[in-house]
């Protein structure tokens, strides 16, 4: 659900939502209140800051689930893009008549998983720039088979063998991260928690008797600017944050100014 969503309308629904709980709370301070009553409003101010402490922490912790997910969707494009290079090198180890058809597989390879990472979110170009990439590993994996068979104790041919097989591992583990996200029911209940601590605030201050719109706002925006930051975070493919290509990006420049 979260994923499916853009962040302009997850900011404004969970923001809504925080400034609802304020308002409700602040009403059912209200109805609290008798008179001065301090030992009504201490205990209150207790439990806000008991759940604004839990929230800070469940806050921090996914964020680093974020941010950890996020840095290794970043080390995987570089860890990519150096086993493509290894194999592009290594195709100097080959026989001359699969040389140059292993070189050209690998440029569209890298091509097609450029394509794949520009798609957006757009499923019809990201099937296609898949499937592309899927029958361009098959093809590289063919021809290395074909000469380890030619020459199965060839150290060179072990080589290349082991380039490709690297370059598939790879595709497949960005792949799977793509689609390792925070599951939702930890962005849930971070939500619910939110709009409890709100709650409370809005408690306290219906028992105060003054409603404090601004700054009760003033935080809820940040706890939802916070969890808008990690969603965006964790979706790769849309929104603010994104992984950097540049590694593929230099790769294809410098595998078009080899080229013959």
């Amino acid at each position: 659900m979260f994923w499916s969503m853009s962040e302009v309308s997850l900011i404004a629904i969970a923001l809504v939502l925080l400034v609802a709980s304020a308002e409700a709370g602040f009403r059912a301070g209200r109805r609290q209140a008798r008179g001065d009553d301090a030992a009504l409003k201490g205990h209150f101010d207790a439990l806000q800051t008991a759940l604004m402490g839990l929230l800070a922490l469940l806050l921090g912790f996914t964020f680093s689930m974020a941010i950890d997910r996020y840095d290794g969707r970043k080390q995987l494009v570089l860890e990519e893009a150096n086993a493509i290079a290894t194999a592009h090198l290594r195709t100097d180890l080959l026989p001359a008549s699969e040389r140059a058809t292993s070189r050209r597989l690998l440029r569209d390879y890298v091509d097609a998983r450029l394509a794949f990472f520009a798609a957006g979110s757009d499923e019809t170009a990201i099937a296609a720039a898949n499937a592309s990439a899927a029958a361009t590993q098959q093809q590289l994996w063919t021809i290395a088979t074909r000469v380890a068979a030619e020459a199965p104790q060839s150290i060179p041919a072990g080589l290349y063998v082991e380039a490709i097989n690297l370059l598939v591992d790879l595709g497949e583990a960005r792949l799977r991260a793509l689609q390792n996200h925070i599951p939702e029911t930890v962005i849930a209940l971070v939500l619910l928690l939110a709009m409890a601590s709100i709650g409370f605030i809005g408690v306290s201050c219906g028992i105060e008797g003054r409603r404090r719109l601004m700054s009760t706002s003033v935080v809820a925006m940040f706890v939802v600017l916070v969890v808008g930051v990690i969603i965006d975070l964790d979706r790769p493919r849309r929104g603010l944050v994104r992984v950097s290509q540049d590694s593929l990006v230099a790769l294809q420049a410098q595998m078009a100014a080899d080229q013959p």
